[in-house]
Parts: C-alpha cells; sequence; structure tokens
C-alpha cells in the first residue's frame, strides 16, 4: 500500500479545516456601523488595544476604509482619534489626507482644530509617508480641486499650498 496519497489527503484535509491558519484579518468584512457598536460598548481605548498593529490586519483594513472617504468610516474616526498611541494617531491623519480627493466635504465635517490627529494643520500638510513623485503630484492635484469645490474647504486648502509651496521637491518637479 502506498502511504503518501494517504498522507497528502490527511495533511491537507486537516489544514482545510482550520481557516484560522491562513486568515490574515478575523474581521474581512467588519463594517464601520460594527467597529461604532464595539466602541460603544467597550470604549475607544480597549477596541484600539485590542487590535493587533501588523501589516494586513484589521488596522490597515480599518485605515484603508477610512483613506476611501467612505462617510460611514469616516464618522468613526472621531470616536479613535484620541484613543490610540502616537503611531496609530499619525495612521488616521494618513488616511484623512489620503480620502480628501475623494471625498473632501465628508473630510472636512471630520477636522477638528482641538484634536491634534484631526486638526487642519495635521491633516491638511500632507502626512503622507509613501508614494513616488508623481504620485504625490497626482494627489496634490486631485485634493486642491477637492477641496476647491467645497464650501468648507478654503483653510485645508490654504495649509495644502502652503505646504507645497515650501517644499523643494514639489516646486522643482511641478
Amino acid at each position: 500500500m502506498n502511504i503518501l496519497p494517504f498522507l497528502f489527503f490527511f495533511s491537507a484535509s486537516t489544514f482545510a479545516g482550520a481557516p484560522h491558519l491562513v486568515a490574515i484579518n478575523p474581521f474581512p468584512h467588519l463594517t464601520a456601523q460594527q467597529f461604532a457598536q464595539q466602541i460603544h460598548d467597550q470604549g475607544a481605548k480597549v477596541v484600539i488595544a485590542s487590535i493587533p498593529d501588523a501589516d494586513g490586519g484589521e488596522w490597515n483594513y480599518i485605515m484603508e476604509h477610512i483613506a476611501s472617504g467612505s462617510p460611514d468610516w469616516l464618522s468613526i474616526v472621531p470616536l479613535i482619534s484620541t484613543a490610540g498611541a502616537e503611531g496609530w494617531n499619525e495612521d488616521i491623519s494618513s488616511a484623512l489626507a489620503m480620502a480628501i480627493p475623494k471625498n473632501a466635504p465628508g473630510v472636512m465635517a471630520v477636522i477638528d482644530d482641538a484634536v491634534v490627529p484631526l486638526s487642519t494643520d495635521v491633516v491638511c500638510s500632507m502626512p503622507l509617508y509613501q508614494g513616488s513623485t508623481t504620485e504625490l503630484n497626482q494627489y496634490v492635484v486631485d485634493a486642491i480641486r477637492a477641496l476647491h469645490k467645497t464650501t468648507t474647504g478654503k483653510n485645508c486648502l490654504d495649509k495644502l499650498v502652503n505646504v507645497v509651496g515650501q517644499s523643494t521637491e514639489f516646486s522643482e518637479d511641478l
């Protein structure tokens, strides 16, 4: 009797029945409403502290949704903006900045100058930590267009233009 097919079947069926071994994000379909309910039930600090800060994990999933400009996810931002560590606050500011070209009015509704990671000075000063010069230039153009179309984006637009105007890299590339 050849044992090799048996071992292959046994090992394949063992791992097929163990989805926790391959799942990267334990909540791949977490909605903004579910996340808000967790925060309401347990408190923001407890919920944020329970989220592992790992690439491809739940925190990145949440930041990607905020960066998409989704109104539901933007509404979560004030709930989590003071609950995490400094690095997480930078992630929130960066996600909000990325959302400006996609939903400038939604981002402007979340801006709160009394909360540093949500302030005009932080969110509108391009707190972006990745992207090529071409991608960042396109971001600036798209963000300026989006902010110019809003009635509430003047301060953010002024800040963004000021930051870009003081940047030697951008002035050389434009």
